[in-house]
């Protein structure tokens, strides 16, 4: 969540998860395009998330933004990704 596509503004949550797996076993972060690895909290229930501040992303005017979510097992093994684009309301 979001959807690909989506315009945003404001401050929103950017949420994953990893079906079948417990939050305490993985990690997921998330990058946006390809910047540095951003870790995402435990939000309770079964998702993994971000909030973030949509409007501070300008330097690609409305976009599109490519973000990545990236969780990995406790090893550090990739175990699911996930690549979309999202749009911000100017």
């Amino acid at each position: 969540d979001p959807d690909e596509g989506q315009e945003i503004s404001g401050e929103k949550k950017i949420k994953g998860y990893i079906d079948g797996l417990n939050l305490g076993g993985y990690t997921m972060t998330y990058t946006v395009d390809g910047s540095a690895e951003t870790p995402m909290a435990d939000a309770g229930g079964k998702f993994k998330q971000a909030k973030i501040q949509f409007d501070s992303w300008t330097w690609n005017g409305a976009g599109p933004y490519e973000v990545k979510l990236t969780a990995r097992d406790i090893s550090g093994q990739t175990i699911g990704l996930k690549t979309f684009n999202l749009f911000v309301k100017q």
